[in-house]
């Protein structure tokens, strides 16, 4: 990635400029010769990556030099900045600063020649006085700048030498790539293809065999890239209705019992250590399955120790319960259920290859393809080989180029007689811009069998520094392109969609997660992953750490170069952080700790913009951390319980995104915020109208009040006309909240939450919400009338969760409307026993969660809703 630091030591060249421009004098001069040496290298740089593809050690070793001295940019400039800090930070008085140079005035002296030849001290009209007395104030900025000069000079020295070598080489500059919008309307891998629905067919004859009601395990076999789990998704989504409980998950290659316990019980990443005995969640599973007939499904299945575990926590009553299994291993097969046949999957024939190759290229173009590129697609069939993967990814491929015979030949010529992780390889270094290259590599940090939270994932890219500026768009909107462009070449899978349809969850098959691994850890320097005993991780320091569940003396291989730290728990003692001091991402995860526990050298850590604390338990982070992160855009500590929420966050400007699951105090009216657009949830006990800041840019908000002076609220919400969600949480809700008139207005309003007492009589009334409204939440309302009357008046709404006190009454009719409406949850209701669903209604609807004790009545065209069924889908 050696186009991707240049980008970053570019970006670094112009900060300093920018921030610094009289502070550096002269030294700007060399910043600025740099730079320009910089990008003149940066032109070459694409001709160079398809130089290296055809494994030229030559060109290999080039950018390898361009990546580091571009590496060594970075390091120069943040360590120079981290001085400045330090210098700044020290509160002496001018006569001790005065005393300095009288004690040392050979080294005064020095310093003054020193300051002479860099510039920006000896001007023009400034006396020899006043040049020592700049001297005498700041005499370790000087000295600052002495190193800063030194090894920019260093530097440009390598550099010229780099760019003599590249015309050598023969490297020619080309033009630097642009960001490409993605294109949200594709063909999905999962929807349903003719090919397989004779495989989908016969799969479920086996899970419907009458003759066979024991409990039976099927399992399909075929090596990595045949559609295994498209086909056995398929197979889920047509049969989970006929079965009380139902689950689809994958299983690690690392086999961890106690995870896939967890998940069959569908508890929470942050359970408490106490609950981890494998008996207990092993009982526990046995208790909920007995007398229920279920229907599991395991996929990418290693070992025959997964069945030879699972095995005696599955009940068997004879009613037809089935486990299905995908695994790449005829022995796992054999070794769980010997009196059913393995169902081996087969390679693609030639027309089915050609079906699924054009459906991913061209999924809606009406007309057919024309010949001259039909004769091509059967090539490009015939070198994947019948294999679904490679199919989709040389689809993924073709998606981006033009459809003329030129650009499908040249990647015809290119994958011919390769195999699969040739073509995953080429996918990558060939046809993917280097923006995408670097979204795509930073996978690798995530463990594997993960559900990727896309929210999460992009507001580390952006602090990564991987997403381009759109002038038209916000980061995060370029970032979501970016992960629809990596779905659009199979390069990640979708775990859900939100009501909008943005992503929701992703996830990367174990084979591209392979190649994301050896491109980051090997050849790209980017990511190093740390897992198991440490044994096989070399021992230099790595740029970017994923800890994943290994030894803590992980910890050890990390230095003050480390950019990036991901930790996955579950080890129980943190560490100090003051020895990171250029981290840009610290992120901790399911790290649980049996105590308050203080976090410690946060400080620090001036050029942090992503700070999260993800299910920790307790933490207690010193007040005074948040005062030196003045560059954090993103603090997430959802699932952890922080001991006094510091209050000084809200003097970084630079904030984008606050999320804490408890309440924080609002930020004052002195607050520069202009960057925030989400924060949640925040306390406005203590607000009044003419002491809220200006929130303009809001995306997302969540407000919460025990006795709030609703005026200042209201006023606060008058001019939020960026929003796409809100919540408020009180003990009551007056009118003008629950119906503030500018809401109604909000075009951009997708997702509502209300949870307190409508005080004041208040009535339900559809009109009086935004009209584009697709999630709606009403917690504890303790409404007089149904609501269900006018809620089915939300022509838009696909999401809709009720909660405790909502209604007073017994009964809830749905008489008619809720045209577009998949989700409905129905969670501890309070006094509502009945909910009554009209022939007709709801005719969209694909997931419902109730709690016990609520009675359904439903029409037959849903009536397959009412089996035991935990999933949400959003």
């Amino acid at each position: 990635m050696a186009e991707l630091g240049v980008k970053f030591a570019l970006s670094k060249l112009e900060d300093i400029i920018a921030k610094e421009p009289k502070m550096l004098g002269r030294v700007k001069g060399q910043v600025e010769m740099v730079k320009t040496e910089l990008t003149q290298i940066q032109c070459y740089l694409r001709d160079a990556e398809s130089k290296r593809v055809d494994k030229n050690a030559t060109v290999e070793n080039w950018l390898n030099e361009v990546r580091n001295e571009a590496y060594r940019i970075e390091d120069v400039i943040d360590a120079f900045y981290l001085r400045l800090d330090d210098i700044r930070q020290k509160n002496s008085s001018f006569w001790e600063k005065l005393k300095w140079p009288c004690r040392n005035a050979k080294e005064v002296h020095a310093l003054h020649k020193i300051a002479a030849n860099l510039g920006g001290i000896h001007q023009k009209n400034h006396s020899l006085r006043q040049n020592f007395k700049w001297l005498c104030c700041n005499p370790s900025e000087v000295h600052a700048l002495h190193i800063l000069a030194e090894e920019l000079l260093d530097i440009r020295k390598a550099l010229d030498g780099i760019f003599k070598n590249g015309n050598n080489y023969g490297i020619q500059p080309l033009e630097e790539e642009v960001l490409v919008p993605s294109q949200r309307d594709h063909f999905d891998a999962n929807e349903v293809l003719g090919y397989l629905y004779v495989d989908k067919n016969n799969i479920l004859k086996l899970l419907y065999d009458e003759l066979t009601p024991q409990r039976a395990v099927i399992t399909i076999v075929g090596m990595g890239g045949l559609g295994k789990s498209t086909l056995a998704r398929m197979v889920y989504e047509s049969a989970k209705v006929d079965f009380e409980y139902h689950i689809m998950l994958e299983v690690s290659q690392k086999f961890n019992p106690i995870d896939l316990l967890r998940k069959m019980l569908y508890k929470p990443e942050y359970y408490e250590p106490e609950i981890q005995q494998v008996g207990d969640l092993f009982r526990e599973l046995h208790d909920l399955l007995r007398g229920r007939r279920y229907l599991i499904i395991l996929l990418n299945v290693w070992t025959t120790e997964v069945w030879e575990f699972l095995e005696y926590a599955l009940p068997d009553d004879n009613n037809g319960s089935r486990v299905l299994m995908t695994s790449r291993f005829l022995e796992v097969a054999k070794s769980a259920d010997r009196t059913i046949q393995p169902y081996e999957m087969r390679f693609l024939n030639e027309e089915d290859s050609l079906e699924l190759l054009l459906k991913k290229v061209l999924p809606y173009q009406e007309q057919e393809c024309p010949s001259e590129l039909l004769e091509l697609a059967r090539i490009l069939c015939s070198s994947c080989r019948g294999s679904q993967m490679a199919l989709l990814i040389v689809g993924g491929i073709l998606s981006t180029k033009e459809q003329t015979y030129h650009a499908w030949k040249s990647v015809a010529d290119r994958i011919k007689g390769n195999a699969l992780m040739d073509i995953l390889a080429m996918s990558y270094e060939e046809h993917m811009p280097y923006y995408l290259k670097a979204c795509f590599l930073y996978l690798a940090s995530f463990p594997d069998v993960y559900d990727i939270s896309a929210k999460r994932l992009i507001k580390m890219w952006i602090a990564e520094g991987f997403i381009p500026h759109q002038e038209i768009k916000t980061m995060e909107e370029t970032a979501e392109d970016c992960l629809e462009q990596l779905f659009q070449r199979n390069m990640v899978q979708v775990s859900r969609r939100s009501p909008n349809g943005s992503i929701k969850y992703c996830r990367v098959h174990d084979i591209i997660q392979n190649l994301a691994i050896h491109m980051a850890t090997g050849r790209e320097n980017f990511v190093t992953t740390f897992q198991g005993d440490l044994e096989n991780h070399p021992g230099k320091e790595p740029y970017r750490a994923s800890l994943q569940s290994c030894h803590p003396g992980a910890m050890g291989f990390l230095g003050s170069k480390t950019r990036s730290l991901l930790w996955f728990g579950p080890e129980y003692n943190l560490p100090e952080y003051s020895k990171f001091r250029l981290l840009r991402v610290l992120e901790i995860v399911g790290v649980q700790m049996r105590r308050v526990t203080e976090i410690r050298g946060l400080d620090g850590l001036t050029n942090l913009k992503y700070l999260g604390f993800r299910n920790c338990a307790q933490l207690n982070i010193p007040t005074c951390s948040f005062d030196h992160l003045k560059n954090l855009e993103t603090l997430d500590m959802r699932g952890t319980l922080i001991i006094d929420p510091p209050t000084s966050l809200w003097t970084i400007s630079t904030l984008r995104h606050v999320l804490y699951d408890s309440f924080i105090s609002g930020p004052p009216s002195s607050a520069n915020l202009r960057n925030l657009q989400t924060v949640q949830w925040i306390c406005v006990d203590d607000w009044h109208a003419d002491q809220i800041p200006h929130l303009y840019n809001l995306r997302k908000l969540g407000l919460s009040s025990a006795c709030s002076d609703w005026d200042a609220v209201s006023h606060l919400l008058e001019d939020l006309h960026s929003l796409i969600s809100l919540g408020i949480k009180s003990w009551d809700i007056p009118k003008e909240i629950v119906y503030p008139t500018i809401l109604r207005n909000y075009e951009n309003l997708q997702s509502l939450h209300l949870e307190g007492y409508w005080s004041g009589g208040v009535t339900l009334e559809a009109s009086l919400f935004p009209a584009n409204l697709l999630k709606l939440t009403l917690v504890d309302s303790k409404l007089e009338q149904d609501p269900m009357l006018q809620l089915g008046k939300l022509n838009n709404l696909k999401k809709l969760q009720l909660e405790g006190k909502v209604y007073k009454g017994m009964q809830m009719k749905c008489s008619e409307g809720f045209p577009v409406l998949q989700i409905l949850v129905l969670k501890d209701l309070k006094d509502v026993k009945i909910v009554t669903v009209a022939e007709g209604v709801m005719p969209e609807l694909k997931y419902l969660t109730r709690s016990s004790g609520i009675k359904l009545e439903l029409p037959p065209e849903l009536n397959h809703l009412l089996k035991f069924n935990h999933s949400t889908g959003f």
